[in-house]
C-alpha cells in the first residue's frame, strides 16, 4: 500500500513540476514578447446594452485600463502616435457580460490581449495582426458589476 501512495505522490510531483517549468517559461515567453514596446492603444469591446445600463460602460473599463496601463509605466498612444507606431500594439479588452434575467446577477468572462501587426517570414510576405500576449480565462458569477470591473483591472495589471 505504502508503495502505490509512494508511487502516487512521486507522478504527483513530477506532474506538478512540469506544469510549473511550463508556467515559468510562458511567463518568460510573455515576458520577451513585452520587450522593446514603446507604447499601446487601448480597445475595449462592446458591451451588452442592459449591462451598460446598469452602469459598467466601455468608457469606465477603458478609462480603468488607461489608468492601469500608465500607473505601470506603459504609454497610451493616441490614435495619431498608435498609426505610426511599429505594429501598431494594442491592449485588447474583451469583458463578456451578460445579465441573468431571473436573478439579476450577471456572468462573465475576461480576457486581455496584446495585438500587434506581424510579418510572416515565408513567402508571400504578408502583414497580419496577432495576438503576442493574453491573459484570459476568468470567468464568474456575481450581483456586483464592481467585482467584474475589479477583474479587468487584475488582469491588465498582469500586463
Amino acid at each position: 500500500m505504502n508503495i502505490k501512495r509512494n508511487r502516487l505522490f512521486a507522478m504527483g510531483a513530477v506532474a506538478l513540476s512540469i506544469f510549473l517549468l511550463a508556467a515559468s517559461a510562458s511567463a518568460e515567453s510573455g515576458r520577451r514578447a513585452l520587450r522593446g514596446l514603446k507604447g499601446v492603444s487601448v480597445v475595449v469591446e462592446k458591451l451588452d446594452p442592459a449591462v451598460e445600463k446598469d452602469g459598467l460602460t466601455r468608457d469606465v473599463l477603458r478609462k480603468d485600463t488607461i489608468s492601469a496601463l500608465r500607473r505601470a509605466g506603459i504609454r497610451v498612444f493616441s490614435r495619431k502616435e498608435w498609426l505610426k507606431a511599429s505594429g501598431n500594439p494594442q491592449v485588447y479588452v474583451n469583458a463578456n457580460v451578460l445579465k441573468l434575467a431571473e436573478t439579476g446577477e450577471y456572468i462573465y468572462t475576461i480576457h486581455i490581449a496584446l495585438k500587434e501587426n506581424v510579418y510572416l517570414l515565408r513567402e508571400p510576405i504578408e502583414i497580419w495582426g496577432a495576438t503576442t500576449w493574453t491573459k484570459g480565462g476568468t470567468v464568474g458569477i456575481t450581483g456586483r458589476l464592481e467585482k467584474i470591473r475589479t477583474a479587468v483591472k487584475r488582469q491588465v495589471a498582469a500586463f
